[in-house]
Parts: C-alpha cells; structure tokens; sequence
C-alpha cells in the first residue's frame, strides 16, 4: 500500500471519526429522555464500536509484510503432526516415563485379566467371540490378492506422513537395472504396532497416527472426528456387505506400547473407528483372522 493511499484513507477514517463524534455527542444528550437503564445500554455499545472500529481501522492502516503472510500461510498449511519423540534427549521425560509405564504395567499388574479375555467375555456366548467378530473371508473370492504391510508408526509425523503417502497411491513402479513392475493399491493394509509413541493416549493417536494417514488419504466427505462406531462395518451408502467394498482396508495389530494402558486407547480408536485416513476399518476386536483360498506369500525387507 502506498504512502499516497495510507493518507487518503486516513483522511477518509478521520472524517468518518468526526461523524461518529458527532453521533456520540448525540446520544450522550438523551440521557434524560432514554431513561438510566436503556441509556447505560446505549453507552456499552457505543464503547464496543469505538473500540471495534479502532481495530479495524489500526488492521487497515498497518498492512502484514509479504513475509509476514508468507509465514502464516505457512502455518496454516502445517499439517497438525506432533514432532518425533526425543528418546535420548538429556531434556526428554520420555523415555523415563516409557520405562516407568512399562514396569508399572508389568510388575504390578501382571495378574491382571487380559483384554483379549473381555473382548470375547462381552459377546455373552459360552463359547466366547462371535467367529463374524474376528473371523474374516471378504477377501477369499478375490483372484490376485494384494496386501501391504507396515510396522511402529510410533513416530508418527512426516516418517508415517511419507509411507502412508506411497501406500494411496493407485500404483507404485518397482524398477531395477533391466527388469520393472508395476505393483497395484493393496486391497489390504495391515499395519502392526506400536501405534504411537511414547504411551497410548488420545493426544498421540490423534497427532501421531490417524493424522499423518489423514493427510495422506483424505476420509469420506461425511466421516466426523469425533464419531464412535457402535455397529462395525460402517459401510459407504448403497454397500451392504463387506465383499462388496471394493476401497481400501486396514486391520490394526497392537504393539507392547499400545498395552500400557490395558488397551483402552486402542480399543478406542481401532475397534470403535470406521476410518483410518481413506482406509475402512472393519476390525472389532484387538486380534483377528483371514480366511484365504490361497497360499499367502509375505515378503520382509
């Protein structure tokens, strides 16, 4: 904004002042024809606008420098990852609080009833877990059957941000010195704690896995943060079956982090989520099982 027009509005807001003034001045009069109370009231609001107006006008007159709105288009653009933990930073709690959590949870509650034991305790079978709660065979008709595998996404942040971002990829080109493949989307992503780190919470869950997913593979325009998932599978409008389901899946195996708090937070966020970034959920239970019509080949690298 140039010198020039800085002045000309200036001019403009303090003639505006001087009619503002005037008005004031005006109400300030009827005292005696308004009665105390409504005239109080007018006061409060002719304070608000003065000060409103002041801002507004101190906002116009006092422009943001390019780098200024260069620095807060950047934090805006900042995706809401929590920073890698710093295990062996002489400044850290981390990893003393970690070794404290696990001695806690080992030590003195060893003897402890396993969650395992609940999740299949609150079917109200005799016999324990509903095969259909852990048992599944949606991907047994399929001809090719691809998988993707990834492992502690404790981290979380651009580390998990950078996998997670190749894995919704519709394909991926696998290329050597004289032989190329092109890999498709896995139809199933199996990932395998721990989840986050440094101990399961809904702060760390939230920052350190379901948003770097989030950004990687946006979830349905109608999927809430905040929604718990009562009836599992929440399937997409016009789906009523999981075999039906043709996006991607992920099923979610706890790690030893994601025990410290006897799997509360786990069970939270996996078993009662439908939705992992773009990938559905369908797991309700810490542990499962698939059914195959074929040989499954894993390959770790």
């Amino acid at each position: 904004m140039s010198v020039i027009s800085l002045q000309m509005n200036f001019r403009q807001y303090t003639h505006y002042g001087q009619h503002l003034s005037v008005y004031i001045l005006q109400i300030l009069s009827w005292k005696d024809q308004l009665g105390k109370p409504v005239y109080m009231l007018c006061c409060y609001f002719v304070i608000l606008l003065i000060i409103c107006l002041y801002y507004i006008i101190w906002a116009l007159t006092h422009p943001l420098s390019a780098e200024e709105i260069e620095r807060l288009k950047d934090e805006q653009r900042k995706p809401k990852f929590l920073d890698m933990v710093p295990w062996y930073s002489g400044t850290s709690s981390d990893l003393f609080k970690t070794a404290f959590d696990l001695l806690v949870s080992v030590t003195i509650f060893m003897g402890r009833f396993v969650m395992r034991m609940m999740q299949a305790a609150m079917n109200g079978t005799r016999e324990g877990a509903k095969q259909e709660d852990f048992l599944y065979d949606h991907f047994k008709e399929k001809d090719n059957f691809w998988f993707d595998f990834m492992a502690d996404t404790g981290d979380g942040g651009n580390s998990s941000y950078s996998v997670a971002r190749l894995l919704a990829q519709p394909s991926l080109d696998g290329r050597t010195k004289d032989y190329s493949i092109k890999l498709p989307h896995g139809d199933l992503l199996l990932i395998v704690g721990d989840l986050a780190y440094p101990y399961p919470s809904p702060d760390t869950y939230e920052k350190r896995f379901f948003y770097p997913f989030e950004e990687a593979l946006r979830p349905p325009s109608w999927y809430k943060e905040e929604h718990i998932a009562i009836n599992k599978s929440e399937l997409p409008v016009g789906i009523s079956a999981l075999k039906q389901y043709d996006g991607p899946q992920c099923f979610v195996i706890p790690g030893n982090h994601d025990w410290f708090d006897g799997l509360q937070t786990f069970m939270r966020y996996i078993c009662h989520k439908s939705w992992l970034g773009g990938w559905l959920m369908p797991q309700k239970k810490s542990y499962f099982a698939f059914a195959a019509s074929q040989r499954m080949v894993g390959v770790w690298s």
